[in-house]
């Protein structure tokens, strides 16, 4: 490690000095550089903990998304809004007129960088759509993602 530190340097290797030289299938050439790193793609999302009694309203996401496939999530709404916009229409999504603001994190997935709010509202109608009420004890049976692990610990229910 320290050769390749202080001998073996991407832009401008002393080859002479190395003691590995004769065995080098690089020797005299630079090596190839370290990849460059992606600037993270930064979003909103609002999040909702739709609550009936114990339990919470959680959703499979599917093929479609390209994040969080087939996972098992609270409701969310991505874009590049304001994360209030998106928490309005996730709102209204499920007739929800009044919500509590948790709070916010942030979450990263690939190159993804999430601003997440997260709220919490009681059902107060029939959804419908494709998910299950859980209760916290059970979500383990439920494939889902650390992102939800984290708005569960804020929302209370840490049983994940």
């Amino acid at each position: 490690m320290e050769i390749g530190a202080t001998i073996c340097r991407p832009d401008d290797p002393l080859c002479l000095l190395c003691p590995l030289s004769e065995g080098c299938q690089t020797k005299g050439r630079p090596l190839p550089g370290l990849r460059k790193s992606v600037p993270a793609v930064r979003q909103n999302m609002a999040m909702l903990a739709l609550q009936k009694r114990e339990k919470f309203w959680m959703e499979e996401r599917g093929q479609e998304p390209e994040l969080l496939k087939n996972l098992w999530c609270f409701p969310m709404q991505l874009g590049a809004e304001p994360a209030d916009a998106l928490a309005r229409c996730l709102l209204a999504r499920f007739g929800v007129r009044r919500a509590t603001h948790v709070g916010d994190f942030t979450h990263s997935i690939m190159k993804y960088r999430f601003q997440i709010s997260l709220l919490t509202a009681a059902a107060r109608r029939e959804t419908a759509g494709k998910g299950a009420w859980v209760h916290p004890r059970d979500f383990q049976k439920y494939p889902h993602s650390s992102l939800v692990k984290k708005a569960m610990r804020l929302v209370g229910s840490e049983k994940t």
